[in-house]
């Protein structure tokens, strides 16, 4: 299998760059050279490649850009032909060119949208065209999934080395599969520069655990559902098989049609994740049933039998369990009812899962018909959308795209969260959703929907694949691949002495980027219902505790301004995980105008001396922290507070690219 980075030469000097900046990653390049003209240095060109050269000119007849004179293109093609770094020519056999001498041929057909190319004719001029140590290449037109299925027929009519996949918003996954059949290239572009569409960049490509791979192999898994653009379980997946080992390729494949692909794909294809609209789908596809597909009534995974077969099982509600009770949630008979918001696959995978396990719900759904016919399925408690459930929960799920980046809302606004109360919102984009926001700010323990996400898909992993890692091993090693993967920023973080501004700056930062604010202290509070100025005197190591504690927790918010506590950075360990982080800053004044503000605003005394010698001597002592944690990223806050502000603005935007 041979990786192949494809570039459009607009200039040579371009092209040279490109060569340089990505050819490390390919093991061939193919030069597009459509806009050639006649003084281009073709010759320095190709030397400038440390690896083995494809050299083509597509004329627009078949979806190139070329249409200079078809002579002048048959003399330059030939003339790099005999280049050295010139590995084979590609010839479009509608472009009525052949290679004379020096490198072998790709005889090529690039099928353009709205045909429906003759498969019988073109194999039948191909077979006549191919020479000993020439492949052959078919790129068909795919607006969707379905008709990206006909190149497999092609593969049937050929003996001869082929590269056969499909082009277009349906053919991405077949330039995968397509090393399933046989395929000896993959075609890749320079990131965010395709030369045709649907291709790999070749930084997506070092993503995927390629290396080594023989001409064919024999595993893949995918995503199936409709839209996966988006999906984050390829990253994952991918990073999965690296570190367990494995030479197995995960992608994404955006179908409706779940029963067609299945019945069409390759049995390479061993496993898959099943998302929307397809959960249903799946459980009429599959001829055995995991237990927690039978009561889920939905399957979110497929694996395929011994007798090549389809099992289904669901691994959403077993997911969403393990997540509530390592955030608080009590054993079932201790426990009051869980509220569940929602009444779709979702909601309904969760509701089988808790029953399971002898917790009871409390259901809550826009279409009270859609509530009323899933409690009564799971032997459950409805409440009205929109009002405060009887029963105070011990844990609230919600399972509905409200809070998401295309459905923005609370769905529980308005209605006060318990302190301490596990709150797992499914949506995972954005992370700070209103809801998890508010469950933070009001003392509760929020659950982000990446974590679901991780956890169902590492029970996936492991049940699909049969792999003998640990899944905590697994969760862990995922974690921060997974934190980087999700949409959005890391949190803007405000680290500094009291009274340095870290609240009044950070809400007001905030403000102008129009994102939310979590104060550290105000969540301890209402989390643990005991006031700082208390809970210090009473016993300052216990808070230190819960500050720590609560650390992680803010952290994994995303696109959000968080003001931490004068203090966080004496923990050595709390003072790394911050200095991991993209966007700390430290905001500092002089101990002169640290309690001139102290002064005006007092707080608990943290020792036995005057406010003028505590404030120098904790500055003293923590400063080293705070510097460490932000990485050196500062900001005087004394002056004019606009101006800070806009400093701090302007600080945040030149470090974090451009959000103010």
């Amino acid at each position: 299998m041979t990786r192949v980075l494809s570039l459009l030469v607009e200039d040579p000097a371009s092209a040279s760059s490109d060569i340089a900046l990505w050819g490390k990653q390919a093991d061939w390049i193919e030069l597009r050279l459509d806009y050639a003209q006649s003084d281009w240095d073709l010759e320095r060109l190709f030397s400038a490649s440390p690896k083995p050269v494809i050299a083509t000119c597509l004329p627009k007849e078949e979806g190139g850009l070329f249409d200079g004179d078809p002579e002048w293109r048959e003399q330059m093609l030939n003339e790099v032909a005999n280049l050295r770094q010139t590995q084979f020519v590609d010839c479009p056999i509608l472009g009525q060119h052949r290679v004379q001498s020096g490198a072998n041929s790709i005889h090529s057909f690039h099928e353009l949208p709205g045909r429906n190319a003759n498969l019988q004719e073109v194999a039948d001029q191909m077979k006549l065209l191919c020479r000993e140590g020439d492949l052959l290449k078919v790129v068909l037109w795919a607006d969707n999934e379905e008709e990206s299925r006909r190149i497999w027929k092609w593969y049937e009519k050929f003996e001869h080395p082929l590269v056969g996949f499909a082009q277009g918003a349906g053919g991405k996954h077949t330039r995968i599969e397509a090393l399933a059949y046989g395929a000896p290239l993959i075609y890749a572009c320079a990131p965010g520069r395709a030369t045709a569409p649907g291709q790999f960049g070749i930084d997506e490509l070092a993503e995927l655990p390629l290396e080594g791979l023989p001409m064919t192999f024999g595993s893949l898994y995918g995503v199936l559902g409709k839209p996966v653009s988006h999906s984050r379980s390829p990253l994952l997946w991918n990073r999965a098989f690296q570190a367990d080992s494995k030479s197995d390729v995960y992608v994404a494949v955006e179908t409706d049609d779940l029963k067609g692909f299945l019945e069409n794909c390759h049995p390479a294809w061993q496993g898959f994740s099943v998302t929307a609209p397809n959960k249903l789908q799946a459980m009429d596809v599959a001829s055995k049933h995991h237990q927690s597909a039978k009561t889920a009534g939905s399957a979110n995974t497929l694996l395929r039998l011994p007798n090549g077969e389809w099992g289904a099982a669901n691994t959403d509600g077993v997911a969403a369990m393990e997540a509530l009770q390592d955030a608080g949630l009590p054993p079932a008979a201790q426990a009051q009812p869980i509220l569940l918001l929602g009444a779709g696959g979702a909601a309904r995978a969760f509701a089988a899962e808790a029953r399971a396990q002898g917790y009871s719900l409390t259901i809550s759904a826009r279409r009270e018909e859609a509530s009323s016919s899933l409690a009564a399925e799971f032997g459950a408690n409805t409440s009205p959308w929109g009002k405060k459930a009887v029963q105070e929960p011990s844990a609230i799920v919600q399972a509905t795209p409200l809070g998401s980046d295309s459905m923005p809302g609370d769905p529980l606004d308005g209605q006060p969260i318990s302190p301490g109360t596990p709150v797992l919102d499914m949506v995972y984009s954005p992370s700070a959703t209103p809801l998890l926001v508010r469950a933070m700010q009001e003392g509760a323990r929020p659950v982000f929907g990446a974590e679901m996400l991780l956890r169902q898909m590492v029970k996936q992993y492991i049940m699909v694949t049969e792999s003998q890692l640990m899944p905590l091993v697994l969760r862990l090693f995922l974690t921060p691949i997974l934190a980087k993967g999700l949409p959005g920023q890391p949190p803007i973080v405000l680290v500094g002495a009291r009274a340095s501004g870290k609240t009044t700056l950070g809400r007001a930062l905030a403000e102008k980027l129009e994102m939310p604010f979590l104060d550290a202290d105000a969540c301890l509070e209402s989390r643990h219902q005991k006031k700082i100025s208390d809970w210090i005197p009473e016993s300052e190591s216990d808070f230190r505790a819960a500050e720590a504690a609560l650390l992680p927790e803010l952290l994994g918010f995303r696109d959000c301004v968080i003001a931490l506590g004068g203090g966080v950075t004496e923990r050595e360990n709390s003072c790394d995980i911050l200095a991991q982080s993209e966007n700390v800053y430290y905001l500092f004044a002089s101990a002169e105008s640290l309690a001139k503000r102290q002064a005006c605003e007092p707080r608990p005394a943290l020792t036995e001396q005057s406010l003028e010698d505590e404030v120098s001597l904790l500055l003293e002592k923590r400063e080293p922290g705070y510097l460490k944690a932000s990485s050196g990223r500062q900001l005087n806050t004394e002056g004019d507070f606009a101006t800070v502000l806009e400093t701090l603005a302007v600080l945040v935007a030149g470090h974090c690219g451009s959000r103010c």
